[in-house]
């Protein structure tokens, strides 16, 4: 991949191919707490009213679920990074936003992870292993496969270039 579809020191957003995935994995993590809530009060529901238990369970569950597709999408939409000459930098969040400001004399070791659902998207996420932190892996998910091919290459450049200072 040529680096004029990376520009430096601008913010890029996750490729939009990436959101379904996003919605997924929200839609299960919220699925799954909508379960471990509905259960017991479809039970106390049913235990003091004439309601059978598997229809608040399943009001829950499908609430959560909702909101989980909802959630992902929004949150993919808040994720941006940027390469820059000093490193790496990474923003999530907009209610509470986070951001991480990689450098790449900190970057240890770099790795890059492509499940089978992001295969078929063409995504994969970049695992930075990074020294002395309280956060030592960083991932950035669902990166477009030839930018994080991109970023991998030139932080393992960096990496190979502190090196040979010290």
């Amino acid at each position: 991949m040529s680096s004029h579809l990376v520009h430096l020191d601008a913010w890029h957003p996750l490729p939009v191919r990436g959101r379904l995935l996003f919605r997924l994995y929200s839609a299960l993590m919220f699925g799954t707490l909508g379960l471990l809530l509905g259960v017991p009060i479809g039970f106390l529901l049913a235990a003091h009213m004439d309601v059978l238990p598997w229809l608040p369970i399943a009001l829950c569950e499908l609430a959560a679920i909702l909101f989980g597709l909802w959630f992902g999408g929004r949150a993919h939409h808040f994720h941006r990074w940027r390469l820059d000459d000093d490193g790496l930098s990474l923003c999530r969040g907009r209610l509470w936003q986070h951001e991480i400001w990689v450098p790449a004399s900190r970057v240890q070791h770099l790795d890059i992870q492509s499940g089978p659902l992001q295969r078929r998207r063409k995504l994969a996420n970049l695992i930075i292993h990074t020294a002395g932190s309280h956060a030592n892996t960083i991932i950035l998910p669902a990166l477009d496969i030839e930018h994080a091919h991109y970023l991998h290459s030139v932080l393992a450049a960096r990496i190979g270039q502190e090196q040979d200072v010290d």
